[in-house]
């Protein structure tokens, strides 16, 4: 039996949540400047963790394009709210 729950959803956006981050998972929400945004600011949403790939096979661009001091650029837009 499937279980169900109201997926949250931004009041003032509409946008649906992605959810809370995994378990040995880092994620946030950066700017252009790969700099971690306030709450609620809108930017690129980057990940680190254990089983996070170490590069794409016999493709160094787009390795150096995606992972960057250790996070992974998902190339997401992306906002936290204050419960993460």
């Amino acid at each position: 039996m499937l279980c169900q729950h109201d997926s949250p959803i931004d009041p003032k956006s509409g946008a649906l949540s992605i959810g809370i981050v995994m378990r040995n998972t880092e994620a946030k929400v950066v700017g252009d400047d790969g700099e971690e945004l306030p709450h609620r600011e809108t930017g690129e949403l980057v990940m680190r963790r254990p089983q996070i790939c170490v590069g794409y096979w016999r493709k160094p661009e787009e390795t150096a394009a995606t992972l960057r001091d250790g996070w992974m650029h998902s190339g997401d837009v992306a906002f936290q709210d204050e419960n993460g």
